[in-house]
This record gives C-alpha cells, structure tokens and sequence, in this order.
C-alpha cells in the first residue's frame, strides 16, 4: 500500500516536489523502506526494554540494600525497638511483592 498519496494535499511546491523525489520508485524500494523503518522501530523498542531491565536491576539492588540495613539495625538495637525494625523488614517484603507481582503487568 502507497502511504505518500496522504502528504501531497496542501502542502507547498517546494515541499511536494521535495516529497515527490523521496517517494519509491518501485515497489521493491518502497518494501526496503517499509523493513528499514520496521527495523528502527524494532531497535528502538529493544533499546527500551533494556533500559526497563537496567532500571528493575537498580531497584532490586536498592531494596535488598534496605533490607541488609534493617537486619543489621534490628541486630544493633534494644529488644524493644526491634518490633519496629521487624515492621521495616516486613514492609521491604512487602515492596519486594508488589514489584514481582504488579510491575511486570504494566499498569
């Protein structure tokens, strides 16, 4: 399918003559052009979900960094304040739950 029919209306005389000597000449340079721009999408989309993994990786580093800093904090400190550590690590579990569960859903 010839999608160039779309830019000819209103533009200018230099713009469509522009237009006109970028348009492919055949049909087998028009599917070239159709592979080269499925190709740079498909690039950039891979580019994207690297840099999604990049991001989870950071996220799982800073929460288990938390949760060794609440272990070590709970062992440091009096048995009355150790409840509330206790509350802390439950919680980065619970972070850790969510993230596993929720984030690969993409909502």
């Amino acid at each position: 399918m010839n999608v160039w029919w779309c830019v000819s209306g209103g533009a200018g005389a230099g713009l469509e003559s522009e237009l006109e000597s970028l348009r492919p000449t055949s049909a087998g340079e028009e599917e070239l052009q159709l592979q080269l721009a499925l190709a740079m999408s498909k690039e950039e989309h891979d580019e994207e979900l690297r840099r999604k993994k990049g991001d989870e990786a950071k996220l799982q580093m800073a929460l288990d960094e938390s949760r060794r800093q609440s272990v070590a904090a709970a062992a440091a400190i009096s048995p009355v304040h150790s409840a509330q550590v206790h509350v802390i690590v439950n919680h980065c579990r619970f972070v850790q739950i969510v993230r596993e569960r929720l984030l690969p859903l993409q909502l």
